[in-house]
């Protein structure tokens, strides 16, 4: 594979994915959700959850920092989240 955590150089990952739809449920920024995915916090987005982290560290891999999250957000999913459109380790 060739890649190298940012944090502490490792390169031993591990990722885990689900198709939980739209029954999820969290807090962003002191906001509740229910229902799908938010596609802007960086864990996938719409039906996916998809994470990936460092087995060295425990960091966490994708594009950081996180957008601006807003309440108003949570009302359009449509992106079908998936691991593609995650950032560089």
């Amino acid at each position: 594979m060739g890649d190298k955590c940012k944090q502490c150089k490792g390169g031993r990952f591990a990722s885990i994915s689900a198709k939980s739809s739209d029954r999820n449920s969290g807090q962003v920024d002191g906001v509740d959700f229910e229902g799908y995915v938010p596609d802007n916090i960086g864990i996938g987005g719409g039906d996916y959850i998809w994470v990936e982290w460092c087995l060295d560290c425990g960091q966490i891999v994708g594009a950081f920092p996180a957008a601006v999250v807003y309440e108003d957000d949570y009302d359009s999913y449509d992106n079908g989240g998936h691991p593609d459109n995650f950032g560089d380790r």
